[in-house]
């Protein structure tokens, strides 16, 4: 599930929980009106009553308000983390700031390998024991040299699906590819992966990039072309131009 199927969800149930206010709206209105009909209120009470619906009215519209600022307070801290989350990890849409806080030992660690200038392919399941669905998005922190930590590996990766909701007792198949530069340098490197929605856990790739191997090139073969032989001259015939044959009308 991608960013634009959870939006149109949301939407889906933006427009189901208007139509159900309405339904709520109409129905109160139609019974205050009714109440109001068959009651015996007076003009002081009637002063009354619209006094404390002006009251209760303000009331929920300061609410409102509150709740939306606070709403744009935390919009606003997640854009300022989502984007020092691009440049704590790697170039791509997946990275995320998870390489500096990963002090815990990995669930599991997914090996793969390529050549310089290919790409590395991987797979993995993850699957929930929770009893309310996962929102899920995956993150990696940036690839960095086993033996020397100050090496790091830029690459472009993509997790497919990169954010899925994930039920209860289902599993989700996640791929991974990670296309590695023609100039990485070889050597072994590891990345933290973790998931939005299981903040608790995480696990590594460990990826071994190889010296990529050139075939050399196949010479084509030069044909040299022989000048075709000259033919001998004919000789002209001394009897002259050939007559014109007799044409009859």
């Amino acid at each position: 599930m991608n960013n634009n199927s959870t939006i149109a969800q949301d939407i889906e149930h933006l427009l189901k929980k208007a139509s159900e206010a309405n339904t709520v709206i109409i129905a109160e209105t139609t019974r205050f009106l009714q109440q109001l009909a068959s009651s015996k209120m007076n003009t002081r009470d009637m002063a009354g009553m619209q006094k404390q619906l002006f009251k209760d009215a303000v009331n929920l519209f300061v609410k409102v308000n509150l709740q939306h600022t606070a709403n744009l307070i935390d919009m606003g801290v997640a854009i300022s983390k989502h984007l020092n989350e691009k440049f704590n990890g790697t170039p791509g849409a997946n990275s995320g700031p998870v390489g500096a806080e990963v002090s815990e030992k990995p669930a599991f660690e997914l090996k793969t390998s390529a050549q310089a200038g290919k790409t590395a392919t991987t797979a993995f399941l993850l699957n929930s024991d929770k009893s309310e669905p996962v929102k899920c998005e995956l993150f990696h922190s940036v690839f960095t040299d086993e033996s020397n930590p100050e090496n790091r590996l830029s690459v472009i990766s993509k997790f497919t699906p990169q954010s899925f909701e994930l039920i209860s007792g289902a599993s989700q198949r996640i791929d991974m590819t990670i296309a590695i530069p023609v100039e990485g340098k070889p050597g072994l490197y590891r990345s933290h992966i973790k998931v939005q929605g299981f903040e608790h856990t995480h696990f590594d790739v460990l990826l071994e990039v190889a010296e990529p191997t050139f075939s050399a090139p196949v010479e084509e073969a030069k044909v040299t072309k022989k000048a075709a032989p000259k033919k001998a001259a004919k000789k002209s015939s001394s009897k002259g131009p050939p007559r014109a044959g007799n044409v009859k009308s």
